[in-house]
């Protein structure tokens, strides 16, 4: 038989009838494969090679070798380690139940997708385990906030009696809780159903658990007191999107500031050459063209509460220091247009005297599909580098 799954596959399908009839069962035991025996024949140095370290050993700590293999499946990379997964995140997926009962977080539907998924991304094994950074305790209950665990119920509650792992992940979970307060971080990572109240936004507070590596990023730069930092501070950052500053360009004391849209593209071109303006030498980055210009940018980057700007800050995949004691967020957003991008939103200290330690200074896009960026010659190059 050839499943769509896997064509030109060996594999036979055996009617209910039968398989419930003592004698077939016997005849057909060598047919049937299971994947845990097969796991548990291979020595520890097979197990990592087939399944990958991470795979492999969230597999030994207990993960559904089903859930672990799958997630290889609509995988998005950040640098070299693969930091999140699409695959289970949909209303009909197992892991979009965790998601939702671990996350604060809501549904919605990606350019081109057939089915809503839950805003909040899903941890590939890589990630749990470069996040835990070899605490046992953590990377349990990130395996189970993510869907990993077959064999634990979403909210732990042992009602359920397949559910034979509940109290282990429950104190797990504790552990993690008390030794982020002994450390001063408000951070929660026990469980805790959150309906989301009719007229109430939908976007989501910061997530309880960092979603992507505690050092900050999953490739291992940025340092973890940067992101656990920002994560604690999160609510001392004037999230208001300068708007005006990213869509106009403007010359100030020679330089260019600004003007990160589509349509700005030519004046910065045209300062440059003409050597009445520079621009870094890294360059002037561009967004990629939309077709509804500006307007559709300006609507896609939102406000402080809603758009690409507010979910980089609340999903950040990466923060690193800049000189002047700000911080750089880096977040993967797919464009109105479809397009993925890497997005960048730079933070400032707040020079008056409000509550708010950091406020937004600008965004623009760090690469991705139809990212240009104009050199300090007056060319354009494209920084199109695949973020999957």
């Amino acid at each position: 038989m050839d499943f769509k799954r896997h064509p030109g596959c060996d594999c036979d399908a055996i009617p209910l009838a039968e398989w419930d009839d003592d004698e077939t069962n016997d005849a057909r035991r060598d047919w049937i494969f299971d994947p845990g025996t097969y796991f548990d024949s291979l020595t520890e140095d097979q197990q990592d090679k087939i399944f990958t370290k991470a795979g492999a050993q969230a597999i030994r700590d207990g993960a559904d070798i089903n859930q672990v293999v799958n997630a290889r499946r609509g995988m998005t990379t950040a640098g070299k380690c693969p930091a999140y997964t699409l695959e289970g995140t949909t209303k009909r997926g197992v892991a979009a139940s965790y998601l939702r009962e671990s996350y604060r977080g809501y549904w919605e539907k990606l350019p081109g997708g057939r089915y809503q998924r839950f805003g909040q991304r899903r941890l590939t094994p890589e990630a749990i385990y470069d996040s835990a950074r070899g605490d046992p305790d953590l990377a349990l209950s990130l395996l189970h906030a993510n869907g990993y665990l077959s064999d634990a119920s979403t909210n732990l509650d042992g009602s359920w009696r397949w559910a034979v792992r509940d109290s282990a992940v429950h104190r797990a979970r504790d552990k993690v809780t008390d030794q982020l307060a002994a450390r001063g971080l408000n951070v929660h990572v026990t469980p805790v159903a959150r309906r989301i109240p009719s007229g109430a936004s939908k976007d989501p507070p910061p997530p309880d658990v960092p979603p992507i590596g505690s050092n900050g990023s999953p490739s291992g730069n940025g340092g973890n007191d940067y992101y656990r930092e920002f994560i604690s501070d999160y609510d001392a950052i004037d999230k208001t999107v300068p708007l005006e500053h990213i869509l106009t360009a403007e010359v100030r004391a020679g330089r260019i500031r600004g003007g990160h849209s589509f349509e700005n593209r030519d004046f910065v071109i045209e300062q440059v050459t003409r050597g009445e303006a520079f621009v870094p030498d890294s360059g002037k980055s561009i967004f990629p063209k939309q077709k509804g210009g500006q307007e559709a940018l300006a609507e896609w980057l939102g406000d402080a509460e809603h758009g690409a700007v507010a979910q980089a800050l609340r999903w950040p995949l990466r923060v690193e220091a800049t000189g002047t004691g700000g911080r750089i967020v880096e977040s993967a957003s797919v464009m109105p247009d479809g397009q993925v991008i890497m997005l960048v939103v730079v933070l400032g200290r707040h020079r008056k005297k409000r509550p708010e330690k950091y406020k937004v200074e600008t965004c623009y896009p760090a690469y991705g599909q139809g990212v240009s960026v104009v050199q300090p010659d007056g060319s354009v190059r494209f920084r199109q580098r695949r973020i999957q």
